[in-house]
């Protein structure tokens, strides 16, 4: 199996005020048909027990191109694009009801054992089973995110068990929603962005404060920037661009 595919149906809870699907929801559908399509191969989150190892996600690119309904169907598919040492990318494309393209993304993952939380070796038998197909939705490598210089406003949080995800850390697209709380109410009111960017550096736990900088660049450029409370430790950098 090369690519797998799966529908999703979009509920009231996965749309913002304007009845439309909501960013964070689209790339938790894009996580749920990853975990699914790892479950089908042999190295989802019920073989950990067996295989000891697990993929955490360190690199999203994401363009979305029109946002669907609530109550409508996307089709997403997604694939294994390229394995390395110890990463591998994965691409995906999702499709509105009628067929029509309407988000890509690329993303990166490192392959981590789970008994030592340590980096591992992509081995030929991962590779075989998940039968990578030479085909990106975007042209090149996803690129590293640098921090901006200026700093706009700021925000500083407390992680919550609300937070921890099963790998007992910040859960990806807590980050996001995090960062989004630094944007200033001016601003967010009219927020809006097609290309999203983010990359994350280090992990957060339970406990940890840390401080989201919101930077404007232009009107069709911002940042967040997360990091330690007491600035010495990079967290996560997410790019908006129109």
């Amino acid at each position: 199996m090369k690519i797998f595919e799966h529908d999703f149906l979009i509920n009231f809870d996965n749309i913002k005020k304007d009845g439309k699907l909501s960013e964070i929801s689209l790339l938790n559908f894009l996580i749920n048909i990853a975990g699914m399509h790892s479950d089908t191969v042999g190295y989802g989150l019920k073989d950990i027990p067996k295989t000891d190892i697990t993929f955490l996600l360190i690199a999203w690119k994401v363009k979305i191109f029109e946002r669907p309904s609530c109550l409508e169907k996307i089709h997403i598919k997604t694939w294994a694009n390229a394995f390395y040492k110890v990463t591998c990318t994965r691409e995906f494309e999702v499709y509105n009801q009628e067929g029509k393209l309407i988000a890509i993304a690329s993303t990166k993952w490192a392959m981590i054992k789970v008994s030592t939380h340590t980096l591992t070796k992509i081995d030929h038998e991962i590779m075989d089973a998940y039968q990578n197909i030479d085909k990106k939705v975007f042209q090149g490598e996803i690129e590293k995110l640098s921090e901006p210089e200026k700093i706009d406003n700021s925000f500083s949080y407390k992680i919550q068990r609300r937070d921890i995800d099963t790998n007992n850390h910040v859960n990806n697209l807590k980050y996001l929603e995090i960062g989004m709380e630094s944007i200033p109410e001016e601003i967010y009111e009219n927020f809006s962005y097609t290309n999203l960017e983010v990359m994350y550096k280090n992990e957060c736990k339970l406990g940890y404060e840390i401080i989201c900088n919101f930077s404007k660049i232009s009107e069709d450029e911002s940042y967040v920037v997360i990091r330690s409370k007491d600035l010495s430790k990079l967290h996560c950098i997410i790019k908006f661009s129109k």
